[in-house]
């Protein structure tokens, strides 16, 4: 075999090569593009949302919260894409879907992380009371007390929930606990509905 005869093998082998190379390649783009999207990941699908959210155009943050956690199920940053969309959510009436999505994000939530977790509870307690399900909100607002209990917004959420359950004697103590730390809003609750 001459050298030409080898340069011409050579040169079909790394044809063929580069043409198995270039399939590879394509399988793998068609594989990673639902997970690469155009090179954003889930976090900054959450930062769109959050501003269009800011903007209050809810519908436009479901959307890139959605898109979020599509890219990333189950992380940790997909609680805050379940959260912010139950915000959402909850804006546009739709109290149901907010529910699942803050039980979502604390069922993705790690237990030490006591804020978030308090936070996702009252906003689920929130939606319940919205659909009238104040001992299920009530529930949700003693979690968010115990994980978190020096937020006055949680005991007068919980105290207004009990008053409306037919729990005055309770609900007017939570109130008077949440103007003890600082709501601006608890004594008018407490004069209005407890004296």
């Amino acid at each position: 075999m001459t050298n030409k005869d080898l340069m011409g093998a050579f040169i079909k082998s790394y044809e063929g090569t580069q043409k198995r190379m270039k399939k590879a390649i394509i399988l793998l783009m068609v594989l990673l593009l639902p997970f690469i999207s155009y090179g954003q990941d889930a976090y900054s699908y959450i930062k769109k949302g959050s501003e269009k959210l800011d903007r209050k155009d809810n519908r436009g943050a479901i959307v890139d919260y959605t898109t979020a956690i599509k890219l990333d199920p189950e992380s940790r940053v997909s609680r805050f894409a379940y959260s912010y969309r139950g915000l959402a959510k909850y804006e546009l009436g739709d109290h149901r879907g907010a529910i699942a999505d803050f039980t979502r994000a604390i069922e993705l939530t790690d237990p030490n992380k006591k804020g978030l977790l308090s936070e996702y509870y009252n906003n689920r307690g929130v939606a319940k009371e919205s659909l009238k399900d104040y001992s299920g909100a009530i529930v949700d607002y003693t979690t968010a007390i115990k994980l978190d209990p020096e937020v006055p917004v949680r005991y007068y959420n919980r105290g207004r929930a009990k008053i409306i359950n037919n729990q005055k004697e309770s609900g007017c103590l939570d109130l008077s606990k949440a103007g003890e730390l600082g709501d601006p809003d608890a004594y008018e609750a407490i004069r209005s509905f407890c004296n």
